[in-house]
């Protein structure tokens, strides 16, 4: 009999070796990061706060959990930050380009997305940015074309 132990799933992950998909996991872990701080930065008490276990026992088990955002996904944070302030996103959203593949459901590939994917997903980073008059995410995105182009 086997025993599943804890971690064992990020441990058999399945990671791609192709260049363009390794960018695009190290381009979505990086970019989940400073959302999740840009939204640590504009956010208020009501990101900060966790459901306490006094509180959850009292709750239905399907009702929605607060969880502090550093636990957030980039879409909850994407979703948290355009929520506050409009932004008017082109397809694909950039809560899509984030999605970690072979993770989540609707999630591609590094691959699977064109050059002009990219694009639009970079832009739209870009423009949730400048609502909040972030400067960290630019300049990563500056930093990335780079390598982009070189893979395209």
């Amino acid at each position: 009999m086997m025993i599943d132990e804890e971690g064992e799933e990020e441990a058999t992950h399945f990671r791609s070796e192709l260049p363009i998909n390794m960018l695009h996991d190290q381009v979505v872990e990086h970019f989940t990061r400073l959302l999740t701080e840009l939204v640590g930065k504009v956010g208020g008490e009501e990101v900060r706060q966790r459901t306490t276990a006094e509180e959850a026992a009292r709750m239905s088990r399907h009702a929605a959990r607060r969880r502090h955002y550093s636990e957030w996904t980039a879409e909850e944070s994407l979703s948290y930050l355009t929520g506050k302030r409009k932004v008017a996103e082109m397809n694909p959203r950039a809560n899509v380009f984030l999605k970690r593949s072979y993770r989540e459901k609707g999630a591609r590939t590094g691959r699977e997305w064109t050059r002009q994917d990219w694009r639009v997903g970079l832009s739209n980073l870009r423009m949730v940015a400048a609502a909040w008059e972030d400067i960290s995410i630019p300049e990563s995105i500056r930093s990335l074309e780079p390598h982009i182009d070189t893979l395209y």
